[in-house]
């Protein structure tokens, strides 16, 4: 029987193996843009997610990363994902 605190620690750890994997990663989304690389469908936080959790396999959630708005453009964005003192450093790609 694990106790809570160690199933807490358990936790603690399979988060922190998450973001060890993931960090330095870069995740693509394809999506319809125009002429001006202006997409047609914004892409939001929760799709982001889908795209983090298909790679990593592992406890992340959106509380861990911040999208300060609605992904518009065709681009670039580094994504910090944290958790306590640990954090991982991503890149998402969106292209057309």
């Amino acid at each position: 029987v694990l106790t809570k605190n160690k199933q807490a620690e358990d936790a603690e750890a399979r988060i922190v193996s998450t973001l060890t994997k993931i960090h330095g990663k870069t995740i693509t989304i394809h999506a319809q843009t125009n002429e001006y690389g202006v997409l047609f469908s914004s892409i939001h936080k929760k799709d982001v997610l889908d795209e983090i959790l298909h790679i990593a396999h592992g406890p992340i959630t959106m509380d861990m990363f911040e999208l300060p708005d609605a992904i518009k453009n065709a681009g670039e964005y580094p994504i910090t994902l944290k958790y306590k003192v640990y954090s991982a450093k991503i890149k998402l790609e969106v292209t057309k």
